[in-house]
């Protein structure tokens, strides 16, 4: 196995132990610890991704076949989800931000990190075994040196300095995610959305309209596949929690009757 990309999948068992970190903080009640923990896992994750899509997914499309499930685009999918759980997850921080951490909020944050951590190693895998695994097969060492070489100019543009942010602890690590993690999170910062589970499942919900519309305007096989797959994530996550937003219950309500009805046809054929 080539070295130079795999230093790029070595990435992968960085972004898991700063996870962990994170939730050792959280679980321990140290809320400082637990906001700079999520920055680091935020900044290196957002930065890894971009830095696949400006450089190492271009390289994929032109240079090598793409098996089914390997596509270029179901990463791309995959990218947007993990950067919404991100913004959803980084809204329900900012919201205990600077407070003491009930029981019951650190037990449904984890759960729903869980549920981060499952996507983020099935999206591992799926790179191991398809992009990069075709990339080394593709490209001569010295090929892979320079995609790995763009690779790191592209992240390394990405990522705002540590020096450019003012300030340390929970405000430090607020400053920087509010520039990386959407208006969900800046609502939050801002007072404009309260805190509890609305502000984190407000791209959950608009994502679960989406899903729904999918199925509805029938999709290929293995795009209804796709969909069917984050469909069952998202209504797992959503089932066991309360209060939710208005008209959440009634969309999850009508997508599992899509999903299951999805499900029966794929079993008939």
């Amino acid at each position: 196995m080539n070295a130079p990309l795999q230093d790029i999948m070595a990435e992968h068992n960085r972004f898991q132990e700063l996870l962990e970190e994170h939730q050792v903080h959280l679980v321990e009640g140290d809320s400082k610890r637990a906001a700079l923990a999520w920055e680091r896992f935020c900044r290196a994750l957002l930065a890894h991704i971009q830095g696949e899509e400006d450089v190492i997914l271009p390289a994929y499309e032109t240079t090598c076949k793409h098996e089914r499930g390997g596509e270029p685009d179901v990463f791309r999918r995959e990218h947007r989800r993990l950067r919404r759980m991100l913004t959803e997850l980084s809204a329900w921080l900012a919201a205990w931000a600077g407070r003491t951490w009930p029981t019951t909020e650190v037990i449904l944050l984890v759960e729903r990190e869980k549920t981060l951590k499952d996507l983020l190693e099935h999206h591992d895998q799926r790179e191991d075994r398809y992009l990069y695994s075709a990339l080394r097969t593709a490209l001569d060492g010295n090929g892979q040196s320079d995609l790995l070489r763009r690779f790191r100019q592209a992240a390394a543009e990405t990522t705002p300095g540590a020096e450019t942010t003012a300030g340390s602890g929970p405000a430090r690590a607020g400053q920087v995610a509010a520039a990386w993690l959407g208006p969900i999170y800046r609502q939050v910062m801002e007072g404009r959305v309260r805190p509890r589970v609305e502000a984190p499942w407000a791209a959950s919900h608009e994502r679960l309209l989406e899903l729904q519309a999918a199925l509805q305007a029938g999709a290929g096989t293995h795009e209804e596949q796709e969909i069917l797959t984050e469909l069952a994530a998202l209504l797992d996550d959503a089932t066991p929690m309360k209060n939710f937003p208005a008209g959440l219950a009634r969309d999850v309500h009508a997508c599992w009757q899509l999903f299951h009805a999805a499900r029966r046809a794929a079993g008939a054929h």
